[in-house]
Parts: C-alpha cells; structure tokens; sequence
C-alpha cells in the first residue's frame, strides 16, 4: 500500500497542465496540484469551521473543512456518510452521528445504512426504511420480496429498482408514485438507475438479451417513456448511471467508453474512456466534467468541456478510487491518500 501511496503522491505533483478557452476570450483554464492528504490520524486539523466535504473509499470514511484540511477519520465499514452526519451499525440497530462523533440518535431497527444525496435508508435484504437523519424517525417501511438492486433519492422523492424488473418511485411520505416495470428483454431486471436533481426524470438501464435504456418524463397524468434504445451491453452487475448537465444528459458506462444521451434530441455521444465507469463530477468549474476510469493495474482521469471535448486525459495510479468535486478543485482519492487539483481562470 505505501508503493502505491507513493506512486499516487508522483501522479499528483508532477506537473501544472494550461488549456486555452476560445482564443477570442484570451483566458486560460489553469489546473495546478494543491495539496496531497495522507489519511492519517496525526495529519488531522482541529478547525472545523464552514461547510464540510465528505469522503470515502473502501476503507476509510473522512471529512475536510473548507480549507481542504482533514478534520476526521473513520473506518468506513458499513458507515453511510453525508457532509452532515454519518449513520454506523451498532448491536441492534443504528446510531446516526454528527461529524464530529456526537450521538445524534439511535435507531432500534436492523440493517445497514445507505446515504443518497442527503437522504438516509437502512436496508435489511427484504425491508427498506427511510429514516430523517436529524430525529431518527422512521419515515416510512417498504418490503420487497426481490432484492433491491438500484436506489437513488433527490430531496422528497427515493428511485427503487429491483431485482425481478420493477421499478418504484417513492415520496417523503412513502406514497408511491410509480410502479414502472420496463419489460421487453428476456430477463427482467433493473442493473442501473437515477433520478434528475428535480425528481422529474428517470434513467433506468433494464434486462438482458437485450440490454435498455430508458428515460422517464413527468406528465401531468404520470410518467411517460420519451427515450428509449439498446444499449449493446450485457453486463450482469450494477451500470453507473447519472444525470448531467443541470439535468440535459444522462451518462452511463458502456464497453471502453461513456454513453452520453442528450435528453432534449435524443442523440447519443460516445465519450471514450478507458476502464470501467467508477466515478464522475461535473461542473466543478467552467462547466467541465470529470470522468473517472479503472482497470486491474490503473486509472485514468478525464476531463471534458461543455461540449464534450477533451480538455485532459490523465493516467492515474491504479489504488485511485473515486473523484470528488467542490469549490474550484477535485479530490482524487485512493487508498490511503487524497491528491487535490485546483482550477483557476486567467
């Protein structure tokens, strides 16, 4: 691990990378190396102050404060996180905790928790509980006889999708809007989905033999099927899926590239990418978004401009796990160790 922690430090300072806007504007979007984060309990600041950001990997569950300083660590087994609080299972139940460790509340109900965009679930195989992370009250209780396979949330509003094809939409009161099952492919079921930031739109990737791709529209009479294809996959595990660009495309991973839908034509764009699909950001400055790649033995960086073209392709070390975005600056994080990158426009 200290080899690839080492490696990653390399990939993070080397270089200061300059890409010029439209030369009629005369500016440039500069991308520079700011800090590298080691996890570790002694690089720890005790200032707190301003807005949280939180992360994690595969082993550790952290905060920074708005200086990029870490101020927390944990062990990220089982842990849900948001910038708010963070949810850990305990003998019995659930405690839900402010960032700092304080006990917010304690939650008699079995199963893990399961943080989406500011929302709380606790999922035990056949039950879904949504809880209010700042009381602890149990919003509303929902079985399932199939395994939950995709779940996304926006403020008022939870996306299930299930193992046997069917596919829910759920409101704060657990009233159920949509009872969707897509249908036409010779085995039913839900491997990818996502709800737009308003809740109006949904993406669903559904079946094998074929593969499909489809977006849901709110109506005044319920939600219509306005694009749908097949996607020329037949992956048998979760596909990332995600709303971008303030909700006018839908990405989602495809063989050696990203699938870009344009919700408003309908066109598809392929954007290359090597690896699978782990992680992506957009709009963390200028309307770029960034994609992350992986495979066995690396990772790969990229970023895009507003239309689509290749603003950086970078290799990355192969322990990179995800991408974070805030504030003008990414967070690169691995195993053991998170790089910042800074854009600025001069």
């Amino acid at each position: 691990m200290k080899q690839r922690g080492v490696f990653f430090i390399g990939l993070i300072l080397i270089a200061v990378y300059f890409f010029l806007f439209p030369r009629a504007s005369g500016r440039e979007l500069i991308i520079s190396p700011s800090a590298l984060l080691i996890f570790d309990d002694a690089n720890l600041s005790s200032s707190s102050e301003g807005q949280l950001t939180t992360f994690q990997n595969d082993t550790t569950v952290g905060y920074l404060n708005a200086e990029h300083q870490l101020i927390g660590l944990d062990n990220a087994s089982d842990i849900a996180v948001d910038d708010a609080w963070m949810a850990k299972p305990v003998e019995g139940g659930v405690d839900i905790l402010e960032p700092g460790g304080t006990l917010i509340s304690r939650i008699q109900i079995k199963g893990y928790p399961v943080s989406r965009n500011g929302n709380l679930y606790i999922y035990d195989e056949d039950r879904l509980s949504k809880v209010d992370p700042g009381s602890g009250r149990i919003l509303w209780t929902k079985e399932y006889i199939s395994l939950v396979t995709v779940l996304d949330a926006v403020h008022g509003r939870t996306l299930v999708g299930l193992m046997d094809g069917r596919v829910y939409l759920i409101d704060h009161s657990g009233e159920i809007l949509l009872n969707y099952r897509p249908g036409g492919s010779r085995l039913e079921l839900i491997y990818g989905g996502a709800l737009s930031s308003d809740g109006s739109n949904i993406a669903i990737i559904a079946g094998l033999d074929p593969q499909r791709f489809i977006i849901l529209e709110e109506r005044k009479n319920g939600f219509r099927p306005i694009i749908h294809h097949d996607t020329g996959m037949e992956f048998r595990r979760g596909i990332p899926v995600g709303f971008v660009r303030d909700n006018r495309e839908v990405i989602y991973e495809n063989r050696n590239r990203v699938t870009a839908v344009d919700i408003r034509s309908s066109d598809i764009i392929d954007l290359p990418l090597d690896g699978s699909l782990a992680s992506w950001q957009e709009d963390v400055t200028s309307g770029i978004l960034v994609l992350l790649g992986r495979e066995e033995q690396s990772a790969h960086l990229k970023l895009l401009s507003s239309k689509n073209l290749t603003v950086l392709d970078s290799l990355l070390a192969a322990d990179t796990q995800s991408v974070l975005g805030a504030d003008e600056a990414i967070f690169i994080i691995g195993d053991d160790a998170m790089g910042i990158l800074e854009f600025s426009v001069q």
